[in-house]
C-alpha cells in the first residue's frame, strides 16, 4: 500500500511538472521571438536609426576632413551618427543633447518650412540635405540661402549647403 502511495506521488509529481512546463514554455517562447521579431521588422521599415548609406558616409567623412567642428543641421536621425565625425549637431542623441525637446523641435520646424530661425539661433555652419531630411521636409522647407559645397559622387544623394560666407573652420 506505501509502494502504492509513492507511485502515486511521483506520477502527479511528474504530471505537474509537464503541466506547469506546458504552461510557461508558450510564454518564454513568445518572450524571446517577439522582440526578435520586432527588431527585424524595423530594419527592414526603417533601418535608418541604425545604419547610415553610402552616400551618408561619404559626407560624413567630407565634413569630418574639411569641417571639424562645425555646427551641422540635419534630422534627428541623421544627428545621431554625426558626432563621431568631429562635428557638432544642433539635435543629436536626447539624453546627450542640452534642451533636447526644444532644439529636435527646432529642427523639425526647419525641414517642414514653418520656422528657419534654428539657422541663426544655433549659428549653423551647414546644412545636410539627404533622404532623411527630404522625408521630414514634404512639400515645404525652409529654403537654403548658402551654395552647395559637397554632392555625393554619382547618385547626389545627399547634398551639404554652407549657410555662412566662410566655409573653414
Amino acid at each position: 500500500d506505501r509502494v502504492q502511495r509513492q507511485g502515486d506521488r511521483a506520477e502527479r509529481r511528474g504530471l505537474a511538472l509537464v503541466l506547469t512546463f506546458a504552461m510557461f514554455m508558450p510564454t518564454t517562447v513568445l518572450a524571446l521571438v517577439i522582440p526578435v521579431q520586432m527588431a527585424t521588422q524595423r530594419l527592414r521599415e526603417d533601418g535608418g536609426q541604425y545604419y547610415i548609406s553610402h552616400s551618408e558616409e561619404q559626407v560624413f567623412e567630407w565634413l569630418a576632413e574639411h569641417a571639424p567642428g562645425a555646427v551641422v543641421l540635419a534630422s534627428p536621425e541623421t544627428g545621431l551618427h554625426l558626432p563621431v565625425y568631429d562635428v557638432r549637431v544642433v539635435y543629436g542623441h536626447s539624453m546627450e543633447t542640452i534642451n533636447a525637446a526644444e532644439r529636435g523641435a527646432a529642427v523639425l520646424a526647419f525641414f517642414s518650412g514653418e520656422d528657419c530661425s534654428v539657422l541663426s539661433d544655433e549659428s549653423v555652419d551647414y546644412v545636410l540635405v539627404g533622404p532623411r531630411e527630404r522625408e521630414l521636409a514634404g512639400s515645404e522647407s525652409c529654403a537654403i540661402a548658402g551654395p552647395a559645397v559637397y554632392q555625393t559622387p554619382g547618385d547626389g544623394d545627399v547634398i551639404i549647403y554652407a549657410t555662412r560666407a566662410t566655409t573653414t573652420h
